[in-house]
């Protein structure tokens, strides 16, 4: 089961062309998560070095726009290529930060999502 924090590779086709991305879980419960860019394309975002991040081939971004998986992506994803491996914690702050921002995530939810991430 997944934990806040790890990451998935998932063949993304919320994006074009579609293709492998890693996604970063915030709360499995509610399936939703981040995801993890090469580029800081998508506002807002924040970066994250490859030194903290060995799964990465190099420094990224963590886009702060929330993606929701369903149970069978999921599955799927830690299926085929297991857990990827996990956001350093020192990011927490980072992801709260940007929480606390984003109007468009209900209240509630930003809060189940900062405690989960704050009891790490």
């Amino acid at each position: 089961m997944l934990e806040p924090l790890d990451v998935i590779l998932v063949f993304d086709v919320h994006i074009d062309p579609a293709k492998p991305k890693f996604w970063v879980c915030l709360c499995p419960d509610e399936g939703i998560f981040f995801r993890i860019n090469s580029k800081s394309v998508w506002r807002p975002c924040f970066p994250i070095s490859r030194e903290d991040n060995k799964f990465l081939d190099h420094d990224s971004y963590v886009e702060c726009n929330l993606l929701e998986l369903d149970e069978y992506l999921i599955r799927e994803a830690i299926v085929s290529k297991g857990k990827i491996g996990r956001l350093g914690i020192r990011y927490v702050a980072d992801i709260n930060r940007h929480l606390l921002q984003n109007r468009t995530i209900p209240m509630k939810l930003r809060q189940k999502i900062m405690d989960l991430l704050n009891s790490i």
